[in-house]
């Protein structure tokens, strides 16, 4: 008898959840955020002054008629690189044509015909991350074009939970504040839209949230398991239950 008793409260506490859960989600569906306003070019290593060197970045200094003085360096933390003769350096923050001039200016004051390339072996930003709900969330190189739909499924895909219509893209822009763009994959799986076109840039973040029905799955079993009697529980997870 006291078994029975405990269960009928049951029906009350799945229909609260149901309605707390079901309105928190959407409310949530009516926050807005910016669509892309257009589909981007490729992002491309090749163009002259865009890419600017950051820490992690590999360089081979070589000095034409000097060889003793090549050196291979990685960019420090603090953004620095480390070279005879002249010492610290700032180079993160400059392209590589930058520094060459830094380098060929500083190291006049030392060799006759200071002539120096500074070649870029490892784009240490040229990567962009998949998360959430994808079958295996990664970083990706991004060594050549790269389209936020191709980059998903270079991860696996979407897992059975996503909800594809509201992936987010994060983009850094450079000025410390982050764009944020809400893509519908899914109406372009549909073959309705372009928005999986979107060429993606070094840092990028993808981001498939959970779908609704997935977040409503997981709070039953969590809810169920975690305050509702064992039996109880045991008996919906299963689909029988039989009072004794």
């Amino acid at each position: 008898m006291n078994a029975i008793a405990c269960h009928r409260p049951a029906p009350f506490y799945l229909g609260w959840l149901f309605a707390v859960w079901f309105g928190g989600c959407h409310r949530n569906a009516q926050i807005p955020l910016p669509p892309p306003t257009q589909l981007d070019q490729p992002w491309s290593i090749r163009t002259p002054g865009d890419y600017r060197l950051c820490a992690g970045d590999e360089l081979d200094i070589k000095f034409f008629y000097q060889p003793t003085l090549n050196e291979s360096v990685v960019i420090r933390p603090d953004g620095k690189i480390s070279l005879q003769l002249v010492g610290d350096l700032q180079a993160a923050g400059k392209t590589p044509e930058e520094l060459r001039l830094v380098l060929k200016e500083k190291y006049t004051q030392h060799i006759q015909v200071p002539e120096v390339a500074v070649i870029l072996k490892v784009f240490q930003k040229m990567r962009v991350f998949i998360g959430g709900e994808v079958k295996i969330p990664q970083m990706l190189p991004l060594q050549n074009p790269l389209t936020a739909l191709q980059a998903i499924f270079q991860a696996g895909g979407f897992m059975d939970t996503a909800d594809p219509d509201k992936t987010l893209l994060v983009r850094d822009t450079g000025d410390g504040k982050p764009k944020i763009f809400q893509l519908n994959l899914g109406k372009m799986l549909r073959g309705e839209g372009q928005e999986g076109l979107l060429f993606l840039h070094p840092s990028d973040i993808v981001f498939v949230p959970r779908s609704t029905i997935a977040d409503v799955n997981l709070a039953l079993r969590q809810y169920l398991y975690n305050n509702l009697p064992i039996q109880f529980a045991m008996g919906l997870s299963y689909g029988v239950y039989v009072p004794q």
